[in-house]
Parts: structure tokens; sequence; C-alpha cells
């Protein structure tokens, strides 16, 4: 499973489990967080630290959960290529992202 997910009430934890979220992988990605919206889950958190690489279809994905969610998705873990895509697109400043500890340094 590429996105195996721990549920509570209401909080969704979703690890991707892939190093690039584009085309069918974002699209199955979609789905999966759709289903986990639909089955009532108000609150979302993805675990990007796999991820290195992003498409168009994994963003509008965010968004829609970030919406649905009225702005109660969290990111955790984004990857420096991640976030120049967040910060290129701007949504860096619209969703939620986990803050790195001091001592973490990723190799770019």
């Amino acid at each position: 499973m590429l996105f195996p997910t721990e549920t509570d009430v209401t909080v969704a934890t979703v690890d991707v489990l892939t190093d690039a979220l584009l085309g069918d992988h974002a699209l199955a990605f979609r789905k999966h967080l759709e289903t986990l919206l639909a089955s009532g889950h108000k609150q979302v958190v993805i675990d990007l630290s796999a991820v290195y690489r992003i498409d168009s279809l994994a963003l509008g994905a965010l968004v829609a959960v970030h919406k649905q969610t009225r702005g109660r998705l969290t990111l955790r873990g984004v990857t420096i290529s991640v976030t120049r895509v967040l910060k290129l697109t701007r949504l860096d400043r619209v969703i939620t992202q986990e803050m790195r500890p001091t001592w973490y340094r990723q190799v770019a």
C-alpha cells in the first residue's frame, strides 16, 4: 500500500511511501484522501518525508483536502524539493507545515 493510514475519530494521518507523487500515484493519492474525508475525518496530517517530486495533480489533491477540511490539513516532513514547489505555487502560505527540529538537516 502506498498510503498507509492511521485514523482516530476525527484525525487521519497518511504516510506517503513513494518518492514521486506523479500521474497515477497522484490520482490514487487523491482518491485515498477523498475516501478518508467521505468517512468523516475532519483533520488530515500527511507525511511527505519520502516524497521528492510532486506534480499538479497531487497539488490539486492537497488544495481539495485543505478546502474540505476548512484548513485542517497539516503537511509533515516536507522535503526541500517539495518545499520549493509549495513556495513557487504559494501554497506554503496556505497549507500548514510542521516544523522540523533544529537539529534536522536534509541534503539537497
